[in-house]
């Protein structure tokens, strides 16, 4: 559970994620629920339509990707905006099974492509889990 300091200062990185430029934001540290577990990584990369070209980002005018990252209680763990052309992320979870959710988002934070879901995300303990999602031409709205 988190304390109410975690909470808001969780509830501040969403609202600077959410109105404030394009950068990656995570969640408010907090104490693994496992205790004396160690946290995993978990690595999303995308593409987009097939490529992983910076001035496919300009073209398509995608500024960011917007990730969400949930428990297997289906609550949100991590909220991360990171620039289009980096094409990946990587976040540390505590260990446990998560899916996720990946939306193209303008400058202004507007989506610009349907919400991916990516599904049965396995992170253990001090371990690198890796996955990969598209945005494909019939993604984008």
């Amino acid at each position: 559970m988190r304390s109410s300091g975690a909470l808001l200062r969780f509830s501040a990185l969403a609202a600077a994620c959410a109105f404030g430029s394009v950068v990656a934001c995570v969640r408010a540290d907090e104490p693994s629920d496992q205790e004396g577990e160690s946290d995993g990584e978990l690595t999303v990369r995308w593409s987009l339509e097939g490529t992983k070209d910076p001035a496919r980002c300009e073209q398509l005018g995608a500024a960011a990707v917007d990730l969400g990252i949930y428990d297997a209680s289906h609550e949100l763990d991590s909220r991360l905006v990171q620039p289009c052309v980096t094409f990946e992320v990587t976040v540390e979870l505590a260990p446990g099974e998560y899916s996720a959710e990946a939306t193209l988002v303008d400058e202004d934070g507007s989506a610009i492509s349907a919400t991916l879901t990516i599904e049965d995300l396995e992170v253990g303990a001090d371990e690198a889990t890796e996955t990969s999602i598209d945005f494909s031409a019939d993604a984008m709205l």
